[in-house]
């Protein structure tokens, strides 16, 4: 989470799934953020990129459509 709030993203849910409980688990976390005026989604890409290499994960960032009330 340091790296997402280095770069002006702030998580707002988080969600993990065991996907496989063979001899070898898989799990997957599902991360909401929101990100501040000055983040942009390749600041959050270049934060991950060193994070996930580091844990030697796999990764996929995408935006989503949000509604404001």
């Amino acid at each position: 989470s340091r790296a997402l709030a280095d770069v002006g993203a702030n998580v707002t849910d988080l969600e993990t799934r065991l996907l496989s409980a063979a001899a070898d688990p898989i799990y997957a976390m599902i991360i909401e953020l929101s990100l501040t005026d000055d983040a942009t989604e390749e600041r959050v890409e270049e934060a991950l990129a060193g994070v996930v290499a580091e844990l030697q994960v796999d990764h996929t960032l995408r935006a989503i459509d949000t509604e404001t009330y």
